[in-house]
């Protein structure tokens, strides 16, 4: 459904229609994801693009952050930017992160509820999991309708540092295989070692970040594993993280028992943090991160060697911040015969799509 049709709602407070459309991969080990795509062509009917051509430069795939998911304002506010550059957009949601949105009870008065999809496997995602994004890429390289368009990368947070890792383990030929060309990224975790103690740091971290996410955490894995699903994993496991009280908690628990490649919660950062892999990294990348960042420990750094990455600290911005949404009045519109406001994308997204965008046009 392209954006005029759905009258005055935003697509921050309906993402469901916002999207062009969705599509389930079933991969090997048994498990599914679901990607979002947003479709320039279902974009350009609208007052919202920067340019009315249906002809898109690219495919640019977003990965989110940690309890995140393609519905996230963040996400949607990466994707409208993308798109007003002229870009299809493809949000992959990390396994049991997809949520949807019913309607409960009658039509007249029935309210619209989110769910999260629970997936099938033990393991879900982590900071260093690659594979899907990996099983995705594989899988348009082989779709008539991407044939020739150039992949770039953009991620937040957790998805940030998977795309790193990414780019920096691939080869030379994996990355001409997919077209890969470039990515944009924001509040990286380069250093998950030295920024480990940051999120149990008593006050608005503890409280507020570390609270949320572990809520979050809990609210879904209750669901995965209620009824004879409880079965399916440890007593121990079930019993440690409901009485998680910090992430790594979380992480030595349930993480390790998934993925027994990792020890503990340490042993996982030194393996997955993407400063390992940044000197590998063959394509032009831009990462955004805040000095005020809470999650991140203030020595946190990048040296001044890397040849193909260009990282901006900002004083301001908090993690995952820079996010603004102003609504503009864009006057009377001929297709709908109403008169709407739209938003504006923030700061941060801008600058992300500005990046492709120059990396695009340098290349052709």
């Amino acid at each position: 459904m392209d954006e005029d049709n759905q009258g005055n709602t935003s697509p921050y407070d309906n993402p469901q229609q916002f999207y062009s459309e969705r599509i389930r991969y079933e991969t090997s080990d048994g498990d599914f994801f679901h990607v979002d795509l947003k479709y320039l062509k279902d974009f350009t009917n609208n007052d919202e693009s920067e340019s009315k051509s249906t002809r898109s430069k690219g495919l640019v795939v977003i990965l989110h952050g940690f309890e995140s998911n393609s519905y996230s304002h963040l996400v949607i506010d990466m994707a409208r930017s993308y798109l007003m550059e002229g870009f299809d957009v493809a949000a992959i949601n990390f396994r049991g992160c997809s949520v949807e949105d019913i309607l409960v009870g009658d039509d007249d008065k029935g309210k619209v509820q989110r769910r999260n999809i629970p997936n099938n496997n033990l393991g879900g995602y982590h900071l260093g999991f690659t594979e899907d994004l990996e099983f995705f890429l594989s899988q348009i390289s082989s779709d008539e309708s991407f044939e020739g368009l150039p992949i770039y990368l953009s991620g937040f947070s957790l998805g940030a540092n998977a795309i790193l890792k990414f780019l920096g383990e691939s080869s030379c030929h994996k990355i001409d295989k997919y077209n890969i060309q470039g990515a944009a990224v924001t509040s990286v975790p380069l250093e998950i070692v030295l920024s480990a103690s940051m999120l149990n740091t008593p006050g608005i971290n503890k409280e507020l970040y570390s609270r949320n996410l572990i809520n979050s955490f809990k609210s879904k894995f209750i669901s995965k594993y209620s009824g004879e699903n409880k079965e399916k994993l440890p007593s121990s496991v079930y019993d440690k993280v409901m009485n998680a009280k910090f992430i790594y908690e979380l992480e030595d628990s349930y993480l390790t028992n998934a993925y027994p490649q990792f020890k503990n919660h340490m042993d996982y950062y030194g393996k997955v943090q993407c400063k390992n892999f940044l000197n590998e990294i063959s394509v032009p990348v831009l990462g955004i991160n805040a000095q005020d960042d809470p999650f991140f420990h203030p020595e946190m750094s990048l040296e001044d060697n890397m040849d193909h990455i260009f990282m901006r600290f900002e004083r301001n911005g908090g993690h995952c911040g820079f996010l603004f949404h102003q609504e503009r009045d864009v006057g009377f519109n001929k297709n709908t015969e109403n008169n709407k406001s739209q938003c504006t994308t923030s700061w941060m997204p801008r600058e992300l799509a500005r990046f492709i965008s120059h990396v695009h046009q340098s290349n052709l």
